[in-house]
């Protein structure tokens, strides 16, 4: 018996683990704002939602804009670093020119205060 409730206590504890892990971080993202539709669009969509939610919420968790900016900037190029080497360099650039768009023009969407909906419990790790 105790054998069985250990092992129903572990599946249920992988499968709480995996669903928290496998949440999306686009229920208040709009994607990427690309007016190009550039080549990496779709491929930096989820760097995007999280970069949308850490301006959106970053201020109730004590990061700001910059962090928000550097930690984007950071999981594009660990995205790029996953790419075939034939892509990487332009992968890499364009990264780049999304980063300096974010720090150079994204100030007035970085919210103060934060949205009332960052209490909820999938924001934290979308930042």
């Amino acid at each position: 018996m105790k054998v069985e409730i250990i092992g129903i206590f572990c599946l249920l504890t992988i499968l709480v683990v995996g669903f928290v892990k496998g949440q999306s971080c686009d229920r208040r993202s709009d994607g990427c704002s690309d007016p190009t539709n550039g080549p990496f669009k779709q491929r930096f969509k989820p760097s995007c939602d999280k970069h949308d939610v850490c301006y959106s919420c970053g201020q109730r968790y004590g990061v700001d804009k910059a962090r928000c900016d550097q930690t984007f900037y950071n999981n594009m190029k660990q995205y790029c670093s996953s790419v075939s080497s034939s892509e990487r360099q332009e992968c890499n650039e364009q990264a780049y020119k999304y980063y300096i768009g974010v720090k150079l023009f994204g100030g007035i969407y970085y919210e103060e205060p934060a949205e009332s909906w960052c209490n909820q419990a999938w924001v934290r790790p979308c930042i």
